[in-house]
């Protein structure tokens, strides 16, 4: 039900502030703003999924991991069963969609989950270090919401905000999710590479600092 009336919620405020010529706006809406939601809800909770489990880790020993991994699957699955709901109403309102583009997009679901895996764990280790780092996420946070493609489309601008909004990587992923479930067709290449190369890199980045400085976080909480 809250995916839904998410979705609801979003579709009255932007067709009310803004008239789009998008069509299916909804569903241009809806496929884009639960991509969103998994994205930036790890980027300000995951960030902090270490320190506000400060206790637990003080009284017992387990993999930290598994505080970093349970936050980002129990927000992965609330962003699936939203998807869902989208294709779902998108059947019953006859859009033709297309079946081979709909696999596709697992392929590009399960890059944007290793890319927020790796920020989660990026973010987790060092705000117990530097934890001033959360009040700045926050901000970036609301700043990313009028820089990703969400609600509107990313070949519509143009210039020096053209080049921010293709600097932020979850326009990548949110893209990837346009064609691929929406469009019913490839993503650009360009979308392809940087889908990739995003999710690989943060990973890689995320799971070293991760392991580096895990050790001596019980130290600083």
């Amino acid at each position: 039900i809250s995916p839904l009336l998410m979705l609801i919620v979003y579709y009255v405020v932007f067709s009310t502030v803004r008239e789009s010529s998008i069509d299916y706006f909804w569903a241009y809406l809806g496929v884009a703003i639960f991509p969103f939601n998994f994205m930036i809800s790890n980027l300000s909770n995951g960030s902090t999924c270490v320190t506000n489990n400060a206790s637990m880790i003080k009284k017992m020993y387990f993999p930290r991991e598994l505080l970093v991994l349970s936050q980002v699957i129990s927000s992965f699955v609330v962003m699936l069963f939203g998807l869902t709901i989208c294709i779902v109403l998108l059947v019953v309102f006859n859009y033709s969609l297309n079946f081979l583009s709909l696999m596709l997009s697992s392929v590009f679901i399960l890059l944007m989950f290793v890319f927020v895996l790796g920020l989660a764990f990026l973010l987790s280790s060092v705000v117990v270090y530097v934890r001033d780092i959360q009040y700045v996420i926050s901000s970036v946070s609301t700043a990313l919401f009028f820089l990703t493609p969400v609600y509107f489309l990313a070949d519509s601008v143009s210039g020096i905000f053209s080049i921010i909004v293709w600097s932020n990587p979850f326009t990548y992923f949110v893209e990837s999710i346009h064609y691929t479930i929406l469009w019913g067709e490839m993503p650009p290449l360009t979308v392809i590479i940087g889908c990739v190369l995003i999710s690989t890199i943060t990973m890689a980045a995320g799971l070293l600092v991760f392991r580096i400085l895990k050790d001596k976080i019980i130290e600083r909480l």
